[in-house]
């Protein structure tokens, strides 16, 4: 039969740069706030209405406000990788023009997002595979985040080889 190497999992606690705990705290008071809002107008969203980084992105709803979903979405984006929360504020932006308090804060944490060229969790792991004699395998959710890894990998000088559900049987061959 096929045999496995021995497989290991850790897990590292991080404390996260200025930049990104700022990051991480203003989207998270987004939230907070959305969430109470919804709560107060007694407003509610199936989460069946919408997919999670389909290619359709989030769905606003018709009054401007974010879905519940898509707010949730936010929050595990911003714990995956900058790139993923930029892409679907990116979407989000469309939605909002500059003259909204919320478009300009879903700008203001784009930006934010994008202008992070690294991350604590990535510089950790390249860090941490120089310290590694064996393949490694790294999981993700987001591709944006992959890419991400992929990036911030090579400036370290570590070769990667990405592999994604998208690709076709010819490329992960």
């Amino acid at each position: 039969g096929l045999r496995l190497p021995p497989r290991h999992a850790r897990t590292l606690v991080l404390e996260p740069s200025p930049v990104e705990a700022g990051l991480y705290e203003r989207l998270s008071a987004l939230v907070r706030t959305r969430y109470r809002r919804d709560s107060a107008s007694g407003e509610t969203t199936a989460d069946t209405e919408e997919g999670s980084g389909s290619e359709q992105g989030p769905r606003i709803e018709n009054d401007g406000a974010l879905n519940r979903l898509t707010l949730r979405l936010l929050q595990m984006e911003a714990g995956s990788s900058p790139a993923a929360l930029a892409r679907t504020l990116g979407r989000l932006e469309e939605g909002h023009p500059d003259t909204d308090a919320l478009g300009r804060e879903i700008r203001d944490l784009r930006r934010i997002a994008l202008g992070l060229g690294t991350h604590t969790k990535v510089e950790a792991l390249s860090a941490d595979l120089c310290t590694q004699r064996d393949q490694t395998i790294v999981f993700v959710t987001w591709r944006e985040t992959l890419a991400f890894v992929d990036a911030g990998l090579r400036r370290a000088g570590i070769e990667s080889i990405v592999f994604h559900g998208g690709m076709t049987a010819a490329e992960k061959e």
